[in-house]
């Protein structure tokens, strides 16, 4: 080593149960990509900061939603996402923002409201509305503004994973497109 400091050898290679990896494994992955998520939904809110709201392109809101709901399922094997009514109407979007905040909304209906999910949407006069609906307990209307927040994590329930930034950049993304969350 020519008179550096010696090299330590990790201590804990190999030292992982068999029974034990799988599972390890499995949030290694999940945690991999929640970060990868978190960084394609502050690209995707950069990138739509310089786009004109008037130069969205059109989207079908019914083959968009189940583009990302089969995505979705491909993706997190043993969670049930089913599709409630869904409208088929042209919609001015950003395909990526929607992407990222419907993904968003359906991560936190996994974490707060259990496994099953039923996503659908509506036409509203001149606007869609997507709804993602779950089984969770719920949280008072008078707390709903608070969730928005930015660095909010968790719930103060017992659920404190994640980086608190999945609604409020939904939000932002949401009101860039001329929409709300």
């Amino acid at each position: 080593d020519g008179g550096g400091r010696p090299r330590r050898r990790t201590r804990r290679a190999g030292r992982i149960p068999a029974d034990s990896q799988p599972r390890l494994l499995a949030h290694g992955l999940e945690a991999c990509d929640s970060l990868e998520h978190l960084t394609d939904s502050m690209l995707v809110l950069q990138r739509s900061r310089a786009v004109d709201p008037k130069a969205l392109g059109h989207e079908d809101a019914m083959s968009l939603v189940l583009s990302i709901v089969d995505h979705r399922r491909a993706a997190h094997v043993g969670e049930e996402v089913k599709l409630g009514e869904l409208e088929s109407c042209l919609v001015r979007a950003d395909r990526d923002a929607v992407r990222v905040v419907l993904e968003n909304l359906l991560d936190n209906a996994r974490k707060y409201g259990g496994a099953k999910t039923t996503v659908s949407s509506a036409l509203e006069g001149s606007r869609v509305r997507i709804s993602v609906a779950d089984a969770g307990r719920g949280f008072p209307p008078q707390d709903a503004e608070r969730l928005f927040e930015l660095s909010r994590a968790g719930s103060g329930d017992g659920v404190t994973h994640g980086s608190g930034l999945g609604l409020h950049l939904s939000r932002q993304l949401a009101r860039q497109m001329g929409g709300d969350l």
